[in-house]
């Protein structure tokens, strides 16, 4: 449980974890940043397809660490779709991060467009560092 919650659950809260140390002070920033200073602002633009990145990278690296040792159970002849997946995983998370890094939106969402069209972003990023998240999670257990 704590390999879970230190690989896995951190990566994805900490920016959350982080911006509660702002909120305290949104009162004496310049009127420009108070607006940023919202939960919403630390996810909204794909931020959380970082996180996603270093699962599929860490993934990557237990399943070539893994192949030194001996006693390892290895996951047989799925290596190369498990690496495979891995790679098209981090290319997807990391255009959703670069993409909403220069395309970002402006919050609130207007009333007439449904969230999660107009945070598409965000519902990419929950979905990818998911799936990258998951995949890592079960390539760890099944090896270790």
């Amino acid at each position: 449980m704590g390999w879970i919650a230190i690989n896995i659950l951190l990566p994805a809260v900490a920016p959350l974890i982080m911006m509660t140390f702002y909120l305290p002070f949104r009162s004496r920033l310049p009127e420009q940043s108070k607006k940023l200073v919202r939960y919403i602002t630390a996810l909204k633009d794909g931020q959380l397809c970082w996180a996603g990145i270093a699962y599929c990278a860490a993934g990557l690296y237990e399943m070539h660490e893994a192949r030194g040792r001996p006693a390892a159970h290895g996951l047989g002849s799925y290596d190369g779709v498990v690496e495979t997946g891995f790679i098209l995983l981090l290319v997807a998370n990391g255009a959703i991060a670069a993409g909403g890094a220069v395309f970002p939106v402006e919050p609130p969402c207007p009333p007439w467009q449904e969230p999660w069209k107009y945070y598409a972003a965000l519902s990419w990023s929950v979905g990818l560092a998911s799936v990258a998240g998951l995949v890592f999670a079960l390539v760890h257990f099944i090896i270790a």
